[in-house]
Formats: C-alpha cells, sequence, structure tokens
C-alpha cells in the first residue's frame, strides 16, 4: 500500500477547487487489483458529492499530492459524512487506472 498526502482537487468538468483540511491519497491492491482512493477531511462543499453518491455517477476529478504526484481520473463516491459539521468527511474510490501526469 502506498499513501500520499493530498495538496489539491479539483472538478475536472467545472474547473471548480474543492476546498478540504487535509486528505489522503491511497494505492491498495486487493486480490490481485490495485484499488485508488482519496480521502478529505473538513470539506465545507461536501453538498457537491451528494447528487454522485445517490445517483452512483462517477466524479471527474484532477488531484496532486505534496510529493508531486498528479493524477486525473473518475472516481466513485464512497462516503459523504455530515454527521459533524467539523469534520465533512467525502472518500472516494476506483478501480480504474488512474492518469498520472
Amino acid at each position: 500500500m502506498a499513501a500520499y498526502e493530498l495538496r489539491r482537487l479539483q472538478m475536472t468538468k467545472s474547473g471548480e477547487e474543492i476546498e478540504f483540511a487535509s486528505g489522503s491519497f491511497l494505492e491498495k491492491e486487493l486480490d490481485g487489483n490495485v484499488q485508488y482512493e482519496l480521502v478529505m477531511h473538513n470539506v465545507p462543499r461536501y453538498e457537491l458529492f451528494l447528487d454522485n453518491l445517490q445517483s452512483e455517477e462517477p466524479v471527474h476529478v484532477t488531484f496532486e499530492t505534496f510529493d508531486n504526484k498528479t493524477g486525473r481520473a473518475d472516481m466513485n463516491v464512497r462516503t459523504v459524512n455530515k454527521e459533524k459539521p467539523k469534520d465533512n468527511i467525502v472518500e472516494l474510490e476506483t478501480i480504474h487506472p488512474i492518469e498520472f501526469k
């Protein structure tokens, strides 16, 4: 498993930057398949992900880590936790290859 600290995330189609307090990009191998996850904490505009969670439509994102790893992917919204307003968590995942620059 590889883990990277997330620097920024942008909605690819609209170009809108997604603000968050902290985040991570994870690469895991499960049963011979690579799975990618983006986890963001304290996301003020979590509602941008709610429609995609309910419709199960992927979101198109571009992201960058502090290790200068930049990628673009279509990711499924796994979690939008808005129970605690000060810790809104958004989790995205995909098993499809990520386009890295």
